[in-house]
């Protein structure tokens, strides 16, 4: 793991007002019809948006979700080439020193390690909590 990176991640998640989305690393919203999209995040796509940032990677294509009106953002590829939307590209995971595109971040029951996705999506855990997991895996003090 790159302690620099991930404590940027962590800054970030704990100072954002980003909204916060579920289910992709990032997704445009219409919350009322003639209203402008907003984008919403999930913690994986923050760390792809720091890594836009840093130009560790291109800016996101933006895709329509099949049967949902929305967008959805692909900020590269994974190990077969095919476009990454839910966990982290293999370019920003390799960056971050991470060994999984979706690492666990809470292990403290090993026959349930949660991931990063999950702590976002099924937990609800907002992006200051996960950012507290985040510091406790990996030591970032």
């Amino acid at each position: 793991m790159k302690k620099d990176v991930l404590r940027l991640w962590v800054e970030d998640l704990e100072t954002t007002d980003a909204r916060q989305g579920h289910g992709y690393l990032a997704q445009t919203t219409t919350d009322y019809i003639g209203t402008e999209p907003s984008v919403e995040y999930c913690c994986l796509g923050r760390l792809c948006a720091i890594a836009v940032k840093a130009g560790v990677i291109q800016p996101p294509t933006w895709i329509d979700a099949r049967g949902l009106d929305t967008t959805v953002a692909v900020y590269g590829e994974n190990d077969y080439g095919e476009p990454e939307t839910a966990v982290l590209p293999d370019v920003v995971r390799r960056w971050a020193g991470l060994d999984e595109p979706d690492p666990i971040l809470d292990d403290g029951d090993p026959d349930l390690p949660i991931r990063a996705s999950e702590l976002n999506d099924t937990y609800d855990k907002t992006f200051r909590e996960i950012a507290r997991f985040i510091r406790d895996k990996f030591d970032i003090h």
